[in-house]
């Protein structure tokens, strides 16, 4: 099924892409866009990219609070599997394989149990959603009236009510649900229903920063903080060719490409990301060759590092497996 589904996918993809990219480039003036690029503020770029870093930085100290305290890898143990991961995430989003590959990195590291390391992913993305649907909410007033930024926050608010509902009924039940969702695991050939049960117990644990006030607030606020540094450096490389907008239209960039990275397109989101970004700068009347300067610019520096680093990232990993052995 699985293998059926791919090539679907893939043309999905291809289509998507193609269909997004024509919309975003068939009224674009590529005299002006090559212009503005070659006239680029090198300047402005380094800045955004210090900014970019420091944001994520903020991910990784994020996702060390998340295990528990006992089972807490070392910090600089975490920096490859986040950039590895990021590099699988950077060459197909929409399938988000990076999170896999950063639990399975982790657990080749350091021996952290997978399914612990998959809990704190997965509480990961709970205080993501919960920290941009509070920005999308502040940003509200700052921004030019915008129809799909409503659509947007109904749709975090849907996730973050689910999510709710999921964590409370943890609370009540522990980790009864988690099997439950991983009861068809023991019909995978080296899957027992024993076995099934520790993988729950273990992602329930991954789960605990949610459950505990002190470490839930904490990774909450890095989150907003980081979501805020990644619209900031958008923000400046925007100004890499002389667009200069605030802080909120910096949240509206990074809500509009947010949502393209769960399209089906062609590696790195080429095509979608910058008729994301357009989308969102449409209300600034911003020139739309200027514009889609700004959108490669941002989309160099959100997913050029990761490539570029990622392989080495991976290459490390394995030469410590081999000089372990």
């Amino acid at each position: 099924m699985a293998r059926r589904l791919r090539p679907i996918l893939l043309l999905a993809g291809l289509g998507a892409s193609a269909v997004l990219t024509y919309l975003a480039l068939h009224d674009v003036d590529f005299d002006g866009f090559v212009d503005a690029l070659a006239g680029g503020d090198p300047v402005w770029l380094g800045a955004s990219f210090l900014v970019f870093v420091g944001a994520y930085a903020l991910r990784i100290v994020r996702w060390g609070l998340l295990f528990e305290p006992a089972r807490r890898p070392p910090l600089r143990s975490l920096v490859r599997p986040v950039l590895a991961g990021e590099f699988f995430t950077s060459l197909l989003p929409a399938l988000r394989l990076g999170e896999l590959a950063r639990v399975v990195l982790l657990h080749r590291a350091t021996r952290t149990p997978r399914a612990d390391a998959l809990g704190t992913v997965v509480a990961e993305r709970v205080h993501d959603v919960a920290a941009l649907l509070v920005l999308v909410f502040l940003a509200v007033p700052f921004v030019p009236p915008v129809t799909w930024l409503r659509g947007a926050a109904v749709m975090l608010a849907l996730v973050a009510s689910v999510i709710l509902l999921a964590v409370v009924s943890l609370n009540r039940f522990g980790s009864r649900p988690i099997g439950f969702l991983l009861r068809p695991l023991a019909l995978v050939p080296g899957f027992s229903r024993a076995r099934t049960e520790l993988a729950a117990a273990g992602v329930l644990r991954g789960l605990g920063g949610l459950q505990t006030p002190r470490v839930a607030l904490t990774a909450f606020g890095l989150s907003v903080l980081s979501w805020c540094g990644i619209a900031l450096s958008f923000v400046l490389a925007l100004r890499v060719v002389g667009i200069e907008v605030g802080l909120a239209a910096g949240i509206l960039v990074l809500v509009a490409t947010t949502f393209s990275l769960l399209l089906p397109a062609l590696p790195a989101s080429i095509g979608i990301f910058e008729a994301a970004v357009l989308v969102a700068l449409a209300p600034y009347e911003i020139d739309d060759a200027l514009a889609l300067s700004g959108a490669v610019v941002i989309h160099v520096l959100s997913f050029v590092p990761f490539l570029v680093v990622g392989p080495f990232a991976l290459r490390g990993g394995a030469l410590l497996r081999l000089r372990s052995r």
